[in-house]
């Protein structure tokens, strides 16, 4: 389920890129095809912020639990 959702959160961070690629191909406009990489960049460092506070989060609830678990005996 989780491999799921991830999958389905990848596409909707693909959606905004081939909306811009798709518009600059229909219009032929080599300025607007270019504007699909810097949309990919933000919309990467923009997921890569969120995933990095969601773990920060979770290591704060649950960090203890989690160093037990991988901690060697």
């Amino acid at each position: 389920m989780v491999q799921v959702a991830i999958s389905l959160g990848q596409l909707v961070a693909l959606l905004p890129v081939l909306i811009v690629l798709i518009i600059g191909l229909a219009l032929d406009l080599t300025a607007v095809l270019w504007l699909a990489l810097p949309v990919g960049i933000a919309i990467g460092i923009t997921g890569a912020v969120l995933g990095a506070r969601l773990a920060e989060e979770r290591l704060s609830a649950r960090g203890r639990e989690v160093l037990a678990a991988v901690r060697p005996r």
